[in-house]
């Protein structure tokens, strides 16, 4: 996307047999993303993206879906997410562009949460805390060290996205609580590091 309009790319690398893209952090021209091997686990596969084709990356120290991101290509974080649909995770890696590093995990399990920021601001939003469907408002925001309770979102919410700076978010889309998984949401909501 540029502003204006989309355009096709490079499909995804099919050396790592990816039936899926969990997450990514970076830009159009550089990318890191955790992908899903194809016949399922272990999830730790990843790919890196450098504006023009796909190749492999490192695999992953955890073997996840469905988690959160933020950060570049050479400072990437990954948080929470899956290992099956009734074992959520609340680990942190992050990524330098080569190698993986286990973080600090976060406060509570969630998978399906919303992320923003860089790798040393980090705000994880909403999301799943219990399998297979207990849905939260909470936030948690990362200093680069650890994680901290940030202000809640205004509803609890699964599936949605979240973009800029952990003091300067934005939030879109998503399902509520006892939403048919066919109904999403059109709103969108702002957080500022406290509310």
């Amino acid at each position: 996307y540029n502003g204006i309009a989309w355009s096709a790319e490079a499909t995804l690398n099919p050396n790592t047999g990816t039936a899926g893209v969990n997450s990514a952090a970076g830009t159009q021209t550089a990318v890191i993303n955790s992908q899903n091997n194809s016949g399922g686990a272990p999830y730790n596969s990843a790919g890196e993206y450098d504006g023009s084709s796909w190749s492999n990356a490192e695999d992953r120290p955890a073997s996840n879906y469905s988690d959160g991101s933020a950060g570049t290509q050479t400072a990437g974080l990954f948080f929470g997410g899956a290992a099956s649909p009734s074992s959520l995770t609340n680990a942190t890696i992050s990524y330098d562009g080569t190698n993986w590093t286990v973080e600090e995990s976060m406060s509570t399990t969630r998978s399906i949460a919303g992320g923003s920021g860089i790798a040393t601001a980090a705000l994880a939003c909403g999301g799943i805390t219990t399998a297979p469907a207990t849905l939260t408002d909470a936030t948690e925001e990362y200093g680069g060290e650890s994680w901290t309770a940030g202000g809640t979102l205004l509803t609890t919410l699964r599936d949605h996205r979240a973009s800029g700076p952990s003091t300067d978010a934005i939030v879109a889309g998503g399902r509520i609580g006892g939403a048919p998984p066919t109904v999403f949401l059109t709103a969108s909501t702002t957080y500022d590091g406290t509310s």
